[in-house]
């Protein structure tokens, strides 16, 4: 029933729950294959993860580049599902301020027909 109270479609723990899970498994690698300490593994699998790429931190070992590669292409997904998320959101929130209508974009649909 809190869920019909959101302003918005679509399901947020799914979305926060990709990418923690997302995050959570480049810890693992970063931590286990390159043996960085956990905070510096959970900012390079972060900026993995974003493309942001800064270049402070890279994988030295062969495991840890292979493994790069493929949690890139891997997280690019959970990434791009909680962005895509909060980008709806957004529109959903500023459609319904635009028509003044507080609530969801069903109700806002309702109340257009």
């Amino acid at each position: 029933k809190w869920r019909e109270k959101l302003p918005f479609e679509g399901d947020v723990t799914g979305a926060v729950v990709a990418l923690v899970i997302v995050l959570s498994a480049g810890l693992a690698l970063f931590s286990q294959v390159e043996g960085l300490e956990p905070s510096k593994a959970l900012y390079l699998s972060f900026v993995t993860a974003t493309t942001v790429g800064y270049g402070d931190f890279s994988p030295k070992t062969a495991e840890g580049k292979v493994g790069t590669v493929l949690y890139a292409m891997l997280s690019l997904s959970a990434v791009g599902y909680f962005c895509s998320f909060i980008g709806d959101t957004i529109r959903d929130l500023a459609t319904a301020l635009a028509k003044g209508v507080r609530g969801s974009p069903k109700k806002l649909a309702a109340k257009q027909e």
